[in-house]
This record gives C-alpha cells, sequence and structure tokens, in this order.
C-alpha cells in the first residue's frame, strides 16, 4: 500500500507544482504582452505625431515664400492654413533674425522669442529638426512641445519655424489601456515630468500628472539603461513588478513605461492554488480508494490461498476452485477468487494456484502410498511381537534359575562386606588420630618461634629505652648550659644598654657647653654629635641583640 502511494502521489505532487509554475509563468507572460503592448500603442501615436510634424515642417520651411523677402503677411496666412483642421498642433510661429515675428494664432508672451529654448535650439542644429523638453502651460491646462527648423532666403536672411504640439492626441490614447489587474501606464519628459499616468488609482502604481519622478528608483533605471526599449528588474522588488519601457529613438523627448503592482497576480495566484489543491485532494482520494480496493483484493486472494494451505497442514488437502461467475458475492470477493483461480496461461498468481493444485495431488498420491507401506509394516509388527513373546517366557525361565544361584552367593557376599566395612572404618580412625598427633606437634612448634620472637622485641624495646633515658639527661644538661649563657648575655646587653644611656647623655650635655662656648666650642659640638649618633648605633645594636 505504501509503495502503491507513494507511486500515486510523487507524479501528482510533481505535476501539480508544475502546473503551478507554468500558470504563474504564463499570467506574467500575460502582464508582459499587456506591457509591451500598453507601451507600443503609446509609442506609436508618439512617433506618427514626431513623423508628421517632421513632414509637415519641413514642408513648410520649402514654401516659396521663404525664399526671397520674408513677406509676414503671407507668412501668417499660409501657417494658418497649414494648421487648420488639425487640433494636434496649437500654433505656428515664425521669427527671422531680427526678431520680427509672426503667428497663426495671436501670442501673450510677446517678449523677445529669440531667447527661447526652441529659437536656440534651431540656431544650433541648423540643418535638423529641433525638438524641446515637453512643458505644462497652465493656461490651457494641457502639456505642449515645441518642433523647430531654420529657413533661409536666397539673400541669406534666416529665421525659425516651430510648430507648439500638444499631447491630447497621445493623452486620449491612454483612455482604453489596461495592464493587468493594478498596472499603470505612464508618459514622461526626458527630465522627469510625467504628463500623463493611467491604471489602477488603488494599486498606488499612478504617478500624479505634473509630478517629477526623477529620482524614483523606475526613471532611473531607464535613464541608466543602455537600451531605447526593454524589460527592467528594479533590485528588491519582484518578478511581476518589472517594467517595460521604450525611450523611442536618440532625438526623443518622451518615454513611455508600463508596470504592474507586486500583488498584480494575487487573485489569480489565489484561485490557481485553490483549484490545485483542490485537484490535488479529488486527485488524492481517489489514489487512496483505488490502492486500498487494490490492496484489498490482493489481500483477499492471498487470504484464500492462506486458508487452504493451513487446511492441509490439518490434513485437508483441499485444492483451490476455479472462478465460478455464476456465484454471488462482494465485488472485492469475486476479484479475489478470479486472482487465484487455478489457470496455467493466466497471470503469474493463476499460475501458482494451478501448480498448488498439482502439488495437492502428489502429495495425496504420496500419502496413499504411505498407507499401503504402513500396512504391510503392520503385519510384520504382528508377527515380530508374536516371536518376542516366545522368546521372553525363555528369558523368564533362565532368569529363575540365575536368581537361586545368586541368592546363595548374595548372602556370602554380605558377610564379607560387612568385615571390610569394619577393616575400613578402624583404619580411618588410626588415620586421624596421627593427623591430630602431627598437628598437635606443628602448633608446639609455631609456639615456641612466637614465644622467642616476642623475647627478642622485649630485649631491643628496652636497649631503646635506655639510650632515649641517656639522650633525654644530656638534652636536659644542654639547655641549663643555654640558660646560663643566655643570662650572661643578658647581663652584659645591660651593661652596654647602661653605657650607652650615659654615653647619650653626656654627648647632650657637652652640645649645651660647646653651645654656650660659641665659636669656640663648635668643633667640640661635632665631636659631641658623632658621640650621639655612637651612643644612638650602640643603643639600637642592643635591641636587635
Amino acid at each position: 500500500m505504501s509503495m502503491l502511494l507513494i507511486l500515486g502521489f510523487v507524479p501528482i505532487v510533481i505535476m501539480a507544482i508544475n502546473s503551478y509554475i507554468i500558470n504563474i509563468d504564463t499570467l506574467r507572460e500575460r502582464n508582459d504582452i499587456a506591457k509591451q503592448g500598453a507601451v507600443a500603442t503609446i509609442q506609436k501615436a508618439r512617433t506618427d505625431l514626431s513623423k508628421t510634424t517632421n513632414d509637415k515642417l519641413t514642408e513648410v520651411s520649402r514654401q516659396p515664400i521663404f525664399e526671397n523677402d520674408f513677406d509676414f503677411k503671407q507668412i501668417r496666412r499660409d501657417l494658418q492654413l497649414t494648421i487648420s483642421g488639425d487640433d494636434s498642433y496649437t500654433n505656428v510661429i515664425f521669427i527671422n533674425q531680427n526678431g520680427k515675428f509672426t503667428s497663426a494664432k495671436s501670442i501673450k508672451d510677446t517678449a523677445d522669442l529669440r531667447t527661447k529654448d526652441w529659437y536656440k535650439g534651431a540656431i544650433q542644429k541648423e540643418g535638423q529638426i529641433y525638438w524641446t523638453t515637453p512643458h505644462y502651460l497652465e493656461a490651457t491646462g494641457k502639456w505642449l512641445t515645441t518642433a523647430s527648423t531654420v529657413v533661409r532666403n536666397k539673400k541669406g536672411d534666416s529665421g525659425v519655424i516651430c510648430f507648439d504640439i500638444s499631447y491630447d492626441g497621445i493623452i486620449n490614447e491612454f483612455a482604453d489601456m489596461k495592464v493587468g489587474r493594478t498596472g499603470s501606464l505612464t508618459l514622461v519628459s526626458n527630465t522627469g515630468n510625467v504628463i500623463n499616468s493611467t491604471g489602477n488609482e488603488n494599486a498606488g502604481t499612478v504617478y500624479k500628472i505634473g509630478k517629477n519622478i526623477s529620482q524614483s528608483p523606475e526613471f532611473k533605471a531607464i535613464a541608466n539603461s543602455k537600451k531605447r526599449k526593454g524589460t527592467l528588474h528594479i533590485k528588491g522588488e519582484s518578478q511581476t513588478q518589472d517594467i517595460y519601457f521604450d525611450k523611442g529613438n536618440n532625438s526623443s523627448v518622451t518615454w513611455t513605461f508600463a508596470k504592474v503592482s507586486k500583488k498584480d497576480l494575487t487573485t489569480e495566484q489565489t484561485a490557481l492554488f485553490r483549484n490545485t489543491v483542490f485537484i490535488f485532494i479529488v486527485i488524492g482520494i481517489l489514489i487512496v480508494i483505488a490502492t486500498i480496493a487494490s490492496v484489498r483484493w490482493i489481500t483477499d486472494g492471498v487470504g484464500i490461498f492462506k486458508n487452504r494451505i493451513q487446511e492441509a497442514a490439518s490434513g485437508n488437502l483441499n485444492k483451490l476452485d476455479k472462478y465460478d461467475p455464476s456465484i454471488k458475492q462482494h465485488l472485492l470477493k469475486k476479484l479475489a477468487a478470479k486472482f487465484v483461480s487455478p489457470d496455467p496461461n493466466g497471470h503469474e498468481f493463476n499460475q501458482i494456484a494451478y501448480e498448488y493444485n498439482l502439488m495437492i495431488d502428489a502429495t495425496a498420491k504420496l500419502i496413499g502410498h504411505v498407507q499401503t507401506n504402513s500396512a504391510k509394516v503392520d503385519e510384520m509388527s504382528t508377527s515380530l511381537l508374536d516371536l518376542s513373546k516366545q522368546t521372553d517366557r525363555a528369558v523368564d525361565e533362565v532368569a529363575q534359575t540365575i536368581t537361586g544361584i545368586a541368592d546363595v552367593t548374595s548372602s556370602q557376599a554380605q558377610e564379607t562386606q560387612e568385615s571390610v566395612t569394619k577393616l575400613e572404618e578402624l583404619s580411618k580412625v588410626i588415620d586421624e588420630l596421627n593427623e591430630s598427633v602431627q598437628q598437635m606437634n606443628a602448633e608446639s612448634d609455631e609456639s615456641s618461634k612466637i614465644n622467642q620472637a616476642n623475647m627478642n622485641t622485649m630485649d631491643k624495646v628496652n636497649s631503646n629505652w635506655v639510650a632515649e633515658l641517656d639522650d633525654m639527661k644530656a638534652l636536659s644538661q644542654s639547655v641549663q648550659n643555654m640558660n646560663t649563657n643566655i643570662q650572661d648575655i643578658t647581663k652584659i646587653i645591660n651593661v652596654i644598654n647602661e653605657i650607652s644611656r650615659q654615653t647619650n647623655l653626656l654627648a647632650l650635655n657637652a652640645s649645651i657647653e660647646a653651645a654656650s662656648a660659641g665659636e669656640a666650642g663648635k668643633g667640640f659640638s661635632v665631636v659631641a654629635a658623632e658621640i650621639r649618633k655612637l651612643a644612638e648605633q650602640s643603643a639600637a645594636s642592643t635591641k636587635e641583640i
């Protein structure tokens, strides 16, 4: 059962895990495709607008009105015709090198337009079309960018034509865009200003329009990427949060990117996990039921074998029955009966059952031969029993004769035996007496030796005691001599002490007299001081002694 369960569950577990991983990868791939599709749509709209503007700007710059002297009235009419009917362009401006300008629509800011970024950029890149970074126009509430180029007439006079381009057309493309469940699609300038961002507001992936995100990890990763488009993985975030971006060509001033939140696949993952677990449980139950049924089927079949073998052990040699489908019984019982039905051409258990029946037949024949031989042996045993009885009678007669002879011999032997017994007892008593005497002699010798050793020990103790007394007398005399010497030393020390005291007193008196004598007694004062020092040293030495 364990093996069947393992063989059943291991593939199911592997298949469930593999299916879960494949489905998660599929969901991520779906999100990646949605990101790429949304970004591609916005980029296509941006590219189309850029290409259309470049073509229109090139076409306008080549018109005949810019070949000769600049006629500002005619230029204004032509510029108005150029942008009429096209909402993508909010205005067209022409300015010459002297600062004189005209435009299709009126301009509120009439300051020197030559200070504008679009004018300076066009002059620096003469012969090319210059695009400015997108900027927000608060008066109209719109995001604009400007494309400009330089024109020259035959006299060499120059001017700049610029188109103010609105991002409304591109922003309108965001309306139907959806990136996963929680994703967002963002159009941002190359300086980090958010032009538009749409998606699930509750997921936290949408950026506020007009916000500068140049310091965000997403923008930094896109800006630092050497690729113009592709997928980026930000360190510390999940694979689900990978960003797909497209920066367009090298002159593009806007970038587009799409991303989803970390929990974008949570709903699908939960449902997928729940379905996987449900399928696993259902298949697991089926495997357990099938395993139990299979094991029960095999166990019942083996039980039939076991019962027949036990019957054979009891002497009842019954063969295994062939399967009879007409017998009504439980399905597993039927399968078990069929499982052990004897059949030489069936599966292994059928063949074993067939061989078992052959063994029972052979055993029955062997028992028959044994029974026949047993009958013959029984007859021969009966004849042998009769002969044994006759021999037994003859043996009884001989035994009676021998018994008579044995009785007489036994009486004589008994008397002889009693005499021998008494002699043996006497001999034992003599031996014991001899051993006792020898033991007493040995113990007497041992006692004599011990007494002699004791006497020797006592002599040694007496000698040692006498020597110890002599040593004690000598020690006592030495102590007395030492005491006398110490008393003598004490007397001498006392005498030295007295001398030292008197010397010190004399030195003191001498010092006093020297002080009274004045200058004449200074030398004597020094001698008195030295005498006092000697007296003090004598006193100190006496204390040490």
